[in-house]
């Protein structure tokens, strides 16, 4: 699978509150060593998301607001 995917999966598993809003604040480091890849890369596609409108990034504040869109990117 690749990095989009994988980091989609990961974030869809995170717990949230009822705004979409992931509990965990998360670094790009962080997220690149949990998905299996580099920052720049997971950087790429935290902003292909936002393109899209499925998640929106704020001081490592991830709030997912389309959900099923990126659960359907992700394979799920």
């Amino acid at each position: 699978m690749d990095l989009p995917r994988r980091l989609a999966k990961l974030l869809l598993s995170q717990p949230r509150s009822d705004d979409g809003v992931i509990r965990e604040k998360m670094t790009q480091e962080e997220l690149a060593r949990l998905v299996g890849g580099t920052r720049q890369s997971v950087n790429v596609a935290l902003r292909g998301f936002e393109r899209r409108g499925w998640i929106e990034v704020r001081d490592r504040i991830v709030m997912v607001k389309q959900a099923a869109a990126l659960s359907r990117f992700a394979g799920n």
